[in-house]
């Protein structure tokens, strides 16, 4: 009886290794294309208000709020720092934001200890 047993177990232990290395293996390649999903969207070269408002932790409304607010105030300057206000380019109708600029833009307001316009 104690034979019969032994076997059993060690069938069931080698069953459970088995499948155990199977969800680790999935698990793997679950991260791996979440990865590269994620390694596809940062290597966009330019992100739309709706991504640059996702990307800020911001709704799109108040970004573009804080947009127009800017835009009238550099309106009426002659110079002005490059990241004071945050940069983009328009194409039509339609803005867009460098990723790399963004964080500039941060870095930038972060340091100076002044509150950004909303």
């Amino acid at each position: 009886m104690s034979k019969h047993f032994l076997n059993i177990s060690i069938i069931l232990l080698s069953i459970s290794i088995f499948f155990l290395a199977i969800q680790f293996g999935n698990s793997d390649s679950m991260e791996a294309n979440e990865s590269v999903q994620m390694v596809d969207n940062s290597a966009k070269g330019l992100l739309t208000v709706e991504e640059a408002a996702f990307y800020l932790n911001l709704n799109e409304e108040r970004l573009v709020a804080m947009i127009q607010q800017q835009d009238s105030s550099r309106e009426v300057l002659s110079s002005f720092d490059t990241y004071e206000y945050i940069p983009y380019i328009q194409i039509g109708e339609d803005k867009y934001f460098n990723k790399e600029q963004i964080d500039e833009w941060i870095r930038y307001n972060t340091t100076i200890w002044k509150e950004v316009g909303f």
